[in-house]
């Protein structure tokens, strides 16, 4: 009897450890958008499935501006919002198995309440303090904001998140390089670095997708003569 017993716990209990790996290369989100007239927003993010990373885009349709996701991940990653006119909305960090929450309207984005991991909880409250200066999107205004948090909380990833997502290079390369030097932790670094896709040298990607993604992320490269790029309307690209 005891010996069934056992057998029948470790047989449960091997499933259960099955399952919730299953679970864990995954990431759900799950959200309430009110305000506007839009029935769908787009996300992207760094996916895998199997050993291959590739990106991710779906289109996700707003039920009386509710929805719920589920994405395939393993390592940390970053879910790019975009608007149903392809306007870029947040950055979200994501690790794996993690189950956020959104809340807000879809015209302050800045706004939103994202709960579910560390860094978008301690984050949130300074998106929504700094909610105006970041809608009028003065280079300097906002460089020095995000200088100030990244200089007040030193070596952190919510620091490195923020400085990585909303600080102008451009307008200030110098002071960009001396920030990021103050990160001293070289894992954390990278993966922050991939996750926010400053490097894909370990993701496949198709060279028109790439720089599909890079314009998508980085509308102030588009050359003049070149048509924006769109995003993939595709459930799932890779």
């Amino acid at each position: 009897m005891l010996r069934n017993f056992s057998v029948s716990a470790f047989i449960t209990l091997c499933l259960l450890a099955l399952c919730t790996s299953c679970a864990d290369n995954s990431f759900q989100l799950e959200g309430s958008l009110k305000g506007g007239e839009a029935s769908t927003i787009y996300l992207s993010w760094r996916a895998a499935s199997g050993k291959q990373d590739f990106m991710a885009s779906r289109p996700v349709p707003l039920a009386d501006g509710t929805f719920k996701i589920e994405g395939p991940m393993k390592k940390p990653t970053v879910i790019w919002v975009f608007s149903s006119g392809q306007q870029l909305l947040r950055a979200i960090y994501v690790e794996r198995g993690d189950k956020l929450t959104l809340s807000g309207t879809l015209q302050e984005p800045y706004d939103w309440q994202i709960k579910g991991n560390d860094v978008m909880e301690e984050l949130t409250p300074w998106f929504a303090a700094n909610a105006q200066a970041l809608r009028r999107g003065n280079e300097k205004e906002v460089n020095a904001l995000v200088g100030a948090y990244v200089k007040e909380h030193p070596g952190e990833r919510a620091s490195l998140f923020l400085l990585l997502t909303e600080f102008y290079r451009k307008a200030d390369a110098k002071q960009y390089d001396s920030l990021l030097s103050l990160f001293k932790d070289e894992k954390m670094l990278t993966e922050m670095l991939n996750a926010c896709l400053e490097t894909d040298a370990d993701l496949p990607l198709a060279p028109e997708q790439s720089q599909k993604i890079y314009y998508m992320l980085n509308p102030d490269s588009i050359p003049a003569d070149t048509a924006p790029a769109s995003l993939p309307t595709d459930t799932i690209t890779h």
